[in-house]
């Protein structure tokens, strides 16, 4: 609810000019970019076999109506926040994953899978780093799973802006 989206920027509050450091995981933004330190847990550097083609990773609180994506009998998930390596590992079991959950699209990326990203409820998902492929109401996936991109370096450069950005943290602890 703090992030508007107008015409394709964010707007943040004003009181965060107050601070010296800020550091924001939206990408290209007047703030400093710091990925979601999620990026640093080590189950994400692991190897997964592939256990399914192609995954449904849902939001909690926002589940995907299957109807409105085909009717493809495609095994689904629900994000439950319950135990990350195990969340981890069942996106690490897939080669392309098609979600509504932040971390899920954040975890897929960091992990080389293709990642899609179906009705996209909140702004966060604007302004993400390595972008996943945004599917439109009434598309199917398999019409584009060709144009869906994987970031080989996507962990590395989060890892990498974490650290450098904890070290800026680390400067103002005195």
């Amino acid at each position: 609810d703090y992030v508007k989206k107008i015409k394709g920027t964010l707007e943040y509050p004003a009181w965060l000019r107050d601070f010296d450091l800020v550091g924001v995981r939206d990408y290209g933004q007047q703030y400093e970019w710091a990925p979601c330190a999620s990026c640093m847990h080590p189950a994400l550097r692991k190897q997964y076999t592939i256990k399914n083609d192609v995954i449904w990773f849902e939001h909690k609180k926002q589940l995907l109506k299957s109807t409105e994506f085909g009717t493809d009998p495609i095994p689904r998930f629900i994000n439950s926040g319950d135990n990350i390596d195990q969340t981890i590992e069942i996106l690490g079991s897939a080669n392309t994953i098609i979600t509504n959950s932040y971390h899920g699209a954040y975890w897929g990326i960091l992990l080389k899978k293709r990642v899609i990203v179906v009705e996209a409820w909140s702004s966060k998902f604007n302004a993400m780093r390595h972008q996943p492929y945004f599917l439109g109401k009434g598309e199917h996936w398999k019409d584009y799973i060709e144009r869906v991109p994987t970031y080989n370096t996507a962990i590395d450069e989060c890892i990498s802006a974490t650290e450098t950005y904890w070290n800026k943290v680390k400067g103002y602890i005195k």
